[in-house]
């Protein structure tokens, strides 16, 4: 298949469908279009693809989409289902062992479905390797059937005549790191900054007024220059003058500065 990268899950597109819908066949979709159909295979499932939930299957001639046992357990796990075996046989007459499994839903949906494996003449090692396939078939099945999924099982594949397994596509999903979060310092930078903007609007000043106090007292043309221990003091400042009877502007010239939105 080689490596296709897809930087996230998106829709079909309409012509992936068409050919999808009429044909069933995914070797006659492109490689781009195979990721298409995969990536929508596991958004719609809740899975994540870069696990390899699915794997592909040529079988009668067309190429088509098995679950592995990742995607069960994802299933499982994602949607707190509880898997239980309520019941085993050994048909002999047939030489079949039949495992029924139950899975229930959060909510009390029951499903049920069966693992069945041939088991005449085995014995020992080989006997119980056949039982155990029959529970994990059993299941399988039974999670594939609860969640919707209307595919083949891994441990169905080998059983299917001239069914051929191919390795699924790599996936090269882009990530973008979430950004680091702020420290205890910017955090506490951004709280006295909202501080000082509230005084400037409870003064009533201009964005002019308000850099030219700011230049005064800090030296800084703008408050995201200060240090944290500046504008905690030039607060006290806006408080002092906020609280005062009468207020002057320290013989500050706005005019000078010109005029450019509140200094932050």
């Amino acid at each position: 298949m080689g490596d296709l990268q897809q930087t996230q899950a998106q829709a079909l597109t309409p012509e992936t469908m068409e050919r999808l819908i009429v044909g069933g066949d995914l070797s006659k979709l492109t490689p781009a279009q195979r990721v298409e159909v995969y990536l929508a295979r596991c958004e719609a499932a809740g899975l994540d693809p870069r696990t390899q939930p699915f794997a592909y299957l040529s079988l009668s001639g067309k190429l088509t989409l098995y679950a592995t046992k990742t995607a069960t357990d994802q299933l499982v796990a994602n949607r707190r289902l509880s898997v239980q075996i309520v019941d085993r046989r050994h048909m002999t007459d047939a030489g079949l062992y039949e495992v029924i499994a139950r899975v229930t839903h959060p909510d009390g949906r029951i499903v049920e479905d069966a693992g069945v494996v041939p088991i005449s003449g085995l014995r020992g090692d080989s006997a119980a390797n056949a039982i155990l396939k029959a529970i994990t078939k059993a299941k399988r099945r039974a999670v594939l059937s609860a969640c919707g999924l209307g595919m083949l099982d891994e441990t169905e594949t080998d059983a299917i005549p001239g069914a051929v397994v191919t390795p699924a596509p790599v996936l090269e999903v882009t990530v973008t790191p979430a950004a680091p979060a702020p420290s205890a310092d910017d955090q506490a930078k951004r709280r006295v900054l909202a501080e000082v903007g509230e005084y400037w609007s409870k003064l009533g000043w201009s964005p002019d007024t308000a850099k030219a106090n700011l230049k005064a007292f800090t030296g800084k043309d703008r408050a995201r220059e200060c240090s944290l221990d500046e504008l905690k003091a030039y607060v006290q400042r806006l408080d002092a003058q906020a609280d005062a009877s009468s207020y002057e502007d320290d013989d500050i010239d706005a005019a000078e500065f010109d005029g450019e939105a509140v200094p932050f």
